[in-house]
């Protein structure tokens, strides 16, 4: 399996990023830039219709999986809820003070 790295914006001033195609991705991992200090949630959708993306739930039920990022660039992994879904955004739970370029590394099948 190969990794591939993608970007993924949120603009300045913005909550939501711009949408990646995942497809047949089987692991995920997220790096995050410096940011205004938040909470980031993953959106998934089954297509690229925007009205279609909602929060993705933790495994176990317990609720929306969340990120609390404080000021600073950080990583995390995530293995646990992203791969069934072909296509991710990111939502902050604060606007952010300049443009943010995340990398998301995707492991390919």
């Amino acid at each position: 399996m190969a990794n591939t790295v993608v970007t993924v914006t949120i603009a300045n001033g913005g909550t939501v990023s711009s949408t990646v195609n995942v497809q047949n991705g089987a692991l995920f991992g997220l790096w995050a830039p410096v940011l205004t200090a938040c909470s980031l949630f993953i959106q998934a959708s089954p297509d690229t219709t925007s009205a279609n993306f909602v929060r993705l739930g933790k495994s176990d039920g317990t609720g929306v999986w969340g990120w609390q990022v404080g000021t600073g660039s950080a990583a995390i992994t995530l293995q646990d809820i992203a791969f069934p879904f072909s296509y991710l955004r990111l939502e902050s739970s604060a606007a952010q003070g300049a443009q943010r370029d995340f990398q998301l590394v995707v492991k390919i099948r």
